[in-house]
């Protein structure tokens, strides 16, 4: 195999890496979202009629709102990153390696920094569904465990 195969190859599973992270992210953040909607805990002030959903504490909020943003922004990312991919490989297809070191660059920042943020966010989100997130059946356990070793 080529170097220039070898290479492209590489590039091509970082992408896909890189193209997963942001799903995983969705999945932790839906999954948060969907705990802190039902979940209703701790009166806010002296009402103490009804508990409130704890999406409606600003803590919770602090904790899951950012993570759904992060995911937007990284499957803007990956998708760009994707499109940049299938423009440098119909580059090499006529001659052109010019772009091939930007891409092995990308690729490579992307994938370090895009799990490593993901990891951070799904622990994050496992952490406020509170006891439910450490139970197997929240799904949360098994986005770390799977994700964890890609960062």
């Amino acid at each position: 195999m080529s170097a220039l195969s070898f290479g492209a190859s590489m590039m091509f599973v970082r992408l896909g890496v890189v193209n997963d992270a942001p799903l995983t992210l969705m999945i932790a953040s839906t999954i948060a979202t969907r705990y802190s909607a039902i979940r209703r805990q701790s009166p806010i002030g002296d009402d103490t009629s009804i508990e409130p959903q704890i999406m409606d504490h600003l803590t919770q909020q602090a904790k899951v709102l950012p993570q759904i943003a992060k995911t937007i922004a990284f499957k803007l990312i990956s998708d760009n990153a994707w499109n940049l991919y299938t423009d440098v490989m119909k580059e090499i297809k006529v001659g052109n390696f010019n772009n091939l070191p930007e891409l092995h660059a990308i690729t490579c920042g992307l994938k370090a920094i895009l799990t490593s943020d993901v990891v951070k966010g799904v622990e994050i989100l496992r952490l406020a569904c509170g006891g439910h997130g450490y139970a197997d059946y929240s799904n949360m356990p098994s986005l770390y465990c799977n994700n964890v070793s890609m960062s």
